[in-house]
């Protein structure tokens, strides 16, 4: 789970605390996919048994992960994953959200691998009711995609209350970046963001689909969090996308420093600005950021706002 945007640098990962994990990793080295994917099943049937929810998600990325390694069909990977969530009480949080997000992503990456396929075929019928994913359509795996990043959003307030940096071992990156996703329901979100933001639901949406043409979409702060966006079809992944950044606004608005809100705004602003069909986009974008860094010239986020602008100068 990152904890920060991208960086351009990486530093090789350092593991700590139970030695099976370095016993995993030369195996690895190795080349002995199957010796090391046996250790990290035993490693994540402990962590069941023991309540360590932490070490049960990272051993079941990692099966993932040596499954993919040794070719094992994508929807054998899904159904484990399936079969632990099935297993899981509300009250497992945040490892049952944890494991709808990266269920989502399983599908998303089954989709893309087998997308010229999938857009061949027509729906028979059966939906997400169906258990052979060789027989889904587009629409289907859109739907599965959907209903797993919601769920991994439930129940928001509970998430929000969870604090990032108690997923320990968990987040990639520094630890600095926390500043910017300080929640459980941060990493979350922004985790759906980044598939709701593709447009490739539109392959299969009515003509009538939703489009970012209402100017109000490049709104700050309460003009923005607390606008009624509205349609019809309330499962447009653009229509869901500003609706996460809704949420997202609103949570951050209270924040004692604007960090994590600044950064949201500006991807927003960034995202809408791309796929709005407003004639005035540009100077729309444009009057945003010149209010957005009005309002932080005492805050660090301020040079992002003026980078921000620099960009668009030049472009």
């Amino acid at each position: 789970l990152a904890a920060q945007r991208p960086t351009a640098k990486k530093k090789k990962v350092v593991r700590e605390g139970d030695p099976r994990w370095a016993r995993v990793d030369s195996l690895r080295d190795q080349g002995l996919y199957d010796s090391a994917l046996s250790l990290v099943e035993a490693i994540g049937s402990d962590a069941q048994a023991k309540g360590d929810w932490r070490t049960e998600f990272r051993a079941c990325a990692m099966q993932g992960n040596y499954r993919e390694l040794l070719g094992h069909p994508a929807d054998s990977i899904i159904g484990i994953v399936k079969a632990r969530i099935a297993t899981t009480r509300p009250t497992d949080l945040p490892l049952r959200q944890l494991l709808h997000s990266k269920l989502a992503g399983y599908y998303w990456d089954a989709y893309a691998q087998d997308r010229w396929r999938v857009l061949e075929r027509t729906n028979v019928g059966g939906g997400l009711d169906s258990a052979e994913m060789a027989t889904w359509d587009q629409r289907t795996y859109m739907a599965a995609i959907t209903d797993h990043l919601r769920a991994s959003l439930e129940p928001a307030d509970s998430l929000w209350a969870f604090p990032a940096m108690d997923l320990g071992e968990l987040l990639a990156g520094d630890k600095a970046g926390v500043a910017y996703r300080p929640t459980v329901y941060d990493l979350l979100a922004h985790r759906a963001l980044a598939i709701f933001q593709n447009t490739e639901t539109r392959i299969a949406e009515p003509a009538w689909h939703f489009t970012l043409k209402d100017a109000h979409a490049f709104a700050l702060f309460e003009d923005f969090a607390h606008r009624p966006f509205r349609h019809r079809d309330s499962t447009s992944w653009e229509f869901l996308a500003i609706r996460l950044y809704q949420e997202l606004d609103r949570r951050h608005l209270s924040d004692n420093t604007p960090d994590a809100l600044v950064d949201i705004d500006l991807e927003r602003l960034n995202y809408v600005h791309e796929h709005s069909t407003h004639p005035r986009k540009d100077s729309l974008l444009l009057e945003a950021l010149e209010q957005l860094r009005l309002r932080t010239p005492k805050d660090s986020c301020w040079s992002e706002v003026t980078v921000a602008l620099a960009q668009w100068h030049r472009d």
